[in-house]
């Protein structure tokens, strides 16, 4: 479904030229249906790695090598083709709910707009839909949330009302950068839920799971597989259990490590 080969981002300048190498040589193989799980420290290179899969790096990165989505190569699409892309086939979760939605319009218009734009919902269906998406979502009373501005929720509830216009269209891959990151851990758990219960759902086709975290409690709980990424680079692949129970790399090692002087028992 989603190959990614010899992935190469450079930052700074203008068009990335004159900088500095911050994702080198990043290929890897993502199916229909997988979770998998990308780890590594911050300035690892992994939320420019997704940033370039959807195409929204910043102006200062260029980005080289190849994005394939059922063979589509999206690397060099220009604006209006990924525009096409961006919202129905491949959509993103970022870690700022708040400033992932625009505060000046309501929740429920936000939600529709996936139904309008890539379905030809008229807006009366569309509304109808984001509110069934939003019960889905498990977010309380969905019709007066609908009828709500961003700030007027919770930071748990804004990242559900994200997750809900992700899937809108039911997406071949959702991207998740840090999504739990910003939140309590109670309310983290809620997210994680509705993450594993709607990815787990017989409706299909199911959303292949690509999620960005530096929390490897989060990594053993919702994925099947794992990268380890440092410096740019993947330095391990493999199966979330056996790689958590059994790293190869000592990078992995000291991630782990770093992770249960911390309090994490897996």
């Amino acid at each position: 479904m989603l190959e990614v080969a010899d992935l190469r981002i450079r930052a700074g300048g203008a068009s990335g030229e004159g900088g500095a190498d911050v994702v080198d040589g990043v290929g890897f193989r993502l199916e229909p249906g997988e979770r998998l799980g990308v780890i590594g420290e911050s300035g690892s290179g992994k939320s420019l790695m997704a940033l370039a899969l959807i195409g929204l790096l910043p102006h200062d990165c260029a980005a080289g090598g190849s994005v394939r989505l059922d063979g589509t190569e999206l690397l060099g699409t220009d604006e209006r083709g990924l525009r096409g892309i961006r919202g129905s086939r491949m959509t993103m979760v970022f870690q700022d709910a708040l400033t992932a939605l625009n505060p000046l319009t309501r929740v429920g218009r936000q939600v529709a707009e996936p139904f309008r734009r890539h379905q030809g919902m008229s807006a009366p269906a569309a509304a109808g839909a984001a509110v069934e998406l939003l019960e889905l979502a498990g977010l309380p009373h969905p019709v007066v949330t609908a009828r709500s501005y961003p700030p007027q929720l919770s930071g748990g509830q804004r990242q559900r009302v994200c997750i809900a216009m992700a899937l809108a269209c039911r997406p071949q891959v959702l991207i998740a950068d840090e999504p739990t990151t910003a939140l309590d851990v109670t309310v983290q758990a809620g997210v994680l839920d509705l993450l594993d219960r709607i990815l787990g759902l017989e409706t299909a086709p199911r959303p292949a799971l690509l999620f960005i975290t530096h929390d490897l409690a989060v990594v053993a709980r919702i994925c099947e597989r794992v990268l380890v990424m440092r410096d740019g680079r993947i330095v391990e692949d493999g199966p979330a259990g056996s790689l958590l129970r059994h790293p190869r790399h000592d990078y992995t090692r000291t991630l782990l490590a770093d992770a249960r002087a911390a309090g994490w028992g897996g």
